[in-house]
Formats: C-alpha cells, sequence, structure tokens
C-alpha cells in the first residue's frame, strides 16, 4: 500500500509527505540514483567490515605467536632446568662413587694380600717378570727395525748421490 517504500525512520512524516516521497522514490532516474548509491554504501560497508575482520585476525595471530613463542621460551627453559639438576646429580654421584672407589680399593688390596698364597706370589711375580721381558723386546725389535730403516735410507741416498755425481761428470766432459 501507499507509504510501504517508505523506512519507518521518518515517524514525524505526514501521510501526504510519505506518499510523495514514495512517489518519487519510484521514479526510474531517482531510484537508479538510489539503487547505486545503496549498492555503493552496502559495497563500503562489507569492505570496511572485511578490514575489520583481517585486522582482528592478524592481532589473533600475533597473540597466537607470542603465546607460541612463550611457551617454547618456557620449555627451553624447563629443559635447561632439568639438565641443570641432572648434571649436578651425576657430578655428586661421580664423586660419591670415587670416595667408595678409593675406600674400597685400600681394603681390597690388604684383602687381596692376605689371601695370597705363596706360591701364588710366586705366579704372580713369575707373570710380571715375562710381561716385563715380553715388552722389553718389542722395544728392541722395534730399536732394530728403525736403525734397518735408518741405514737403508742412507743407503739409498748415498746411492742417489753416486748416480747425481756421475751425471754431473758426463755433463762437464
Amino acid at each position: 500500500g501507499a507509504g510501504a517504500a517508505t523506512p519507518d525512520w521518518f515517524p514525524t512524516m505526514t501521510r501526504k509527505s510519505k506518499d510523495f516521497l514514495d512517489k518519487l522514490i519510484q521514479e526510474p532516474a531517482i531510484e537508479k540514483v538510489l539503487r547505486a548509491e545503496l549498492k555503493r554504501y552496502k559495497a563500503e560497508e562489507e569492505l570496511r567490515q572485511q578490514e575489520a575482520a583481517s585486522i582482528a585476525h592478524e592481532a589473533r595471530l600475533a597473540k597466537q605467536v607470542e603465546a607460541e613463542a612463550a611457551r617454547q621460551q618456557r620449555q627451553r627453559d624447563e629443559l635447561k632446568r632439568e639438565h641443570l639438576i641432572a648434571a649436578s646429580r651425576m657430578k655428586r654421584r661421580i664423586e660419591e662413587a670415587k670416595r667408595h672407589i678409593a675406600a674400597n680399593q685400600d681394603q681390597v688390596a690388604s684383602k687381596a694380600a692376605a689371601n695370597m698364597s705363596l706360591a701364588e706370589r710366586r705366579m704372580a711375580d713369575l707373570q710380571a717378570r715375562r710381561a716385563e721381558e715380553r715388552r722389553r723386546r718389542h722395544e728392541a725389535d722395534e730399536e732394530r727395525v728403525k736403525k734397518f730403516k735408518d741405514t737403508k735410507a742412507a743407503f739409498a741416498q748415498a746411492h742417489d748421490d753416486r748416480i747425481e755425481a756421475m751425471r754431473n761428470e758426463q755433463k762437464e766432459r
């Protein structure tokens, strides 16, 4: 009916004014302008909403990145703390073990000495002497090999020197 096209935001208008405005709005040229204006307004509004949504999204992302960085830092700090605790525990255990070993070695040595019979001691001495002799023989062998290699190298050098001298002699002739 009449006045249906007019929005409710003109409550103070008279019936006559409303009818006139409705007719005016329905004029093709004016309607075209109004529709274009409405379209432009809606497009602008949509862009504003998109921008606002985009800004909100970026803010959320930034917060997430910050939160993740903080979480990772906390994790790193926690790991570092755990490593430090583990390292100090390990140090303490090593120190305890060293003290324990030192205390035990004396006991073990005295017990071993007491428990070892004369024959066992003689056998141990013999084995120690044999090991020492083997070591000495091995060192002597190494020394002989070294002397041999040095001598061989010296002979080879002397031979090379003689050949060089002969060549030089032939060149001079």
